[in-house]
């Protein structure tokens, strides 16, 4: 007889484990989200009521009543959770439906039964809704961009942002144009950190006019050199703020606006000719009675569709719409004088014949200062070389990238490069 109380017990445990089998797998199904929505977590519960009854037999003895049902299905609850966000999903609702029911043959010996323990009710359980995951925002790259160095040398600044705008009224300033060919005042700064320009500021100075890759001039003062501002590129990081600073650049004296900066090069404003037409036409072609405007810049790889072939692209897709005044070029390369004078003479026949400003140039090699007195003398005194307005060497920094060729040797001290550049006469 004690065999078959036994077998009771382990139905009764056995019963326990499925209800919560069942329990278990209500919550394994409520263990998700969906991100960047309002979750709506439907939990539907079994509530399991065990009622414990002690039956005492003996031998010989037979039970006074039939055992009890020891589990019964309880009406299913419901509760609703909703995480905060923008929208809302239709959440699914489970029901789970058993009835475990434990049947013992009853034996036919009477018994005494004592008081049955308390009956418990246990409350339904339900998981909370996990935390909603954050966004994952794709930086923007930075107005700051230094580009990687290539196989060819490349440009490497990118614009810097500044919060300075105005919203003055544009005034037409391309009938006094920056652009100079006298003797010396090709020369300009190319520039990150305004402070950094005043060393080669001084009395006597060659530079004549300065641009920092940007739409503002950041901290320069615009009243003692010409200063242009640049639309980097056609993105909308840029050409968001575009109209606002191209207008104040020009109320406060802005004779020229630099168009896209190294659309050949996949590193810095990386755009196909046609797009890059196209963006100009929209961005540029505004200002054309009121400044003079530049082609895209682009650097001097060989490389097919990179250099002077993207420009002549650009020409091509640009079908005569395209306003520009001249067209800016950029050069990198061992200090070989010819070689740069060569690449000039590739870009003005690609212009069309239109003036050329070399806005970013140094040697990656050799002896800098040699060659850029060489430069320097070609392109201020030799005839050939009047349609170069402007030349930009590369940069005003106390840190240069990809060369040795020091403009500067500390903040307020030019190095014999740097002093040569501001100060010598060619």
């Amino acid at each position: 007889m004690l065999s078959k109380m036994q077998f009771f017990l382990a139905s009764a445990f056995l019963a326990s484990e499925a209800a919560a089998l069942v329990v278990n797998a209500h919550r394994v199904n409520h263990a998700h989200y969906h991100n960047k929505r309002d979750i709506v977590y439907q939990h539907t519960d079994l509530v399991v009521e065990t009622v414990w009854e002690t039956v005492t037999v003996y031998d010989g003895d037979q039970p006074t009543s039939a055992p009890p049902t020891f589990y019964k299905n309880v009406a299913p609850t419901t509760a609703n959770l909703t995480a905060n966000s923008t929208s809302s999903i239709l959440s699914s609702s489970f029901a789970y439906s058993s009835t475990l029911t434990t049947v013992t043959t009853p034996v036919t010996t009477p018994v005494t039964t004592p008081a049955p323990p308390s009956t418990a009710t246990p409350k339904p359980t339900t998981s909370s809704p996990p935390a909603e995951k954050p966004v994952k925002v794709q930086a923007v790259a930075s107005e700051y961009k230094t580009p990687a160095v290539t196989t060819t040398p490349v440009s490497s600044h990118a614009p810097t942002s500044s919060a300075q705008s105005s919203s003055a009224a544009a005034v037409d300033n391309k009938s006094s144009s920056g652009s100079s060919n006298s003797t010396g005042n090709k020369r300009g700064l190319a520039y990150n950190q305004a402070s950094l320009t005043s060393p080669f500021m001084g009395s006597g100075s060659k530079c004549s006019w300065a641009y920092n890759w940007a739409q503002t001039p950041d901290g320069l003062d615009v009243t003692k050199i010409d200063w242009s501002p640049m639309l980097w590129g056609p993105q909308d990081l840029h050409t968001s703020t575009w109209t606002k600073n191209a207008d104040a650049a020009i109320a406060a004296g802005a004779k020229s606006l630099l168009s896209f900066n190294e659309c050949d090069n996949k590193d810095q404003c990386d755009t196909d000719p046609s797009t890059a037409a196209q963006d100009h036409i929209r961005l540029m072609n505004p200002y054309s009675s009121k400044a003079s405007i530049s082609s895209p810049a682009i650097t001097n790889s060989n490389n097919a569709g990179e250099g002077v072939d993207w420009l002549k692209s650009w020409i091509k897709a640009c079908n005569g719409q395209c306003k520009f005044d001249f067209c800016a070029a950029h050069w990198y390369s061992p200090a070989d004088p010819q070689n740069l004078l060569s690449h000039l003479d590739a870009v003005h026949e690609a212009c069309e014949g239109k003036p050329v400003w070399l806005t970013e140039f140094a040697p990656l090699d050799g002896d800098a200062d040699s060659f850029l007195a060489t430069v320097m003398k070609e392109l201020d005194t030799n005839p050939k070389y009047s349609y170069v307005e402007r030349y930009a060497f590369f940069y005003v920094t106390t840190q240069p990238q990809y060369t040795s060729a020091r403009l500067m040797n500390s903040a307020t001290s030019l190095s014999s490069l740097g002093q040569a550049f501001a100060y010598s006469s060619a």
